[in-house]
């Protein structure tokens, strides 16, 4: 997944074929470019990339739980849906207020 396309898919199949090597994998990864979400600021990148991350552990959990069929078009559909601007300001605050509470049990 790539708020930019393809720009990134050389990089992205790079670190498919390591990352398989690593984790013992013996079919090779297939690619597929899927849209995502991109922030309409140039602070946001972040954020979206985190939202994206959890909505694609999310499903990636139920996956594995339920054996669910789902594609990644339909993760593709699913991230379109529940990541936006206001819930990455929403995740902000949350890491921000994350930050602040670890830092007062820290002194």
């Amino acid at each position: 997944m790539d708020s930019a396309g393809s720009y990134n898919l050389q990089a992205a199949k790079r670190t498919a074929q390591k990352l398989t090597a690593v984790l013992i994998v013996k079919s090779k990864p297939s690619f597929n470019i899927l849209t995502t979400p991109q922030q309409p600021n140039g602070y946001d990148c972040g954020g979206f990339v985190l939202s994206i991350c959890e909505e694609i552990g999310i499903w990636a959990k139920d996956l594995v739980m339920n054996q669910d069929p789902i594609t990644g078009k339909d993760i593709e559909q699913i991230i379109t849906i529940k990541v936006n601007t206001n819930q990455v300001q929403n995740k902000r605050q949350a890491i921000k207020q994350l930050i602040l509470e670890m830092a007062k049990t820290r002194k």
